[in-house]
């Protein structure tokens, strides 16, 4: 769960995500966005500020997002990058595309 300035209350991270997507208009309508989310009147740009605002669609809009996410899911995607090329045997300048087709 993370704050949620929106509500001033801990939240299930897939709700400020779907949050996220809808005020960053790339899915459905902000009728989707619960009222409670919606109480205060610039709502969509104290979401857009927020340490967890993390487009599903775009970059980080926010530099403390790396720090927040690290906390959340034990590593950046950078870290989790780098992880999964050791694991499969590839260098750190090797592509995924460098693994052997299996055939």
């Amino acid at each position: 769960m993370i704050k949620c300035p929106l509500v001033d209350k801990d939240i299930y991270e897939i709700d400020c995500l779907e949050n996220i997507d809808i005020i960053d208009e790339f899915i459905s309508s902000e009728e989707h966005i619960p009222d409670e989310f919606k109480a205060k009147p610039n709502y969509k740009d104290i979401c857009k500020k927020c340490a967890f605002h993390n487009s599903t669609w775009k970059e980080n809009r926010n530099d403390d997002m790396n720090k927040s996410m690290h906390i959340l899911d034990g590593g950046t995607i950078e870290e989790r990058i780098a992880e999964m090329k050791v694991f499969l045997g590839l260098s750190s300048e090797q592509s995924f595309d460098d693994l052997p087709d299996d055939e």
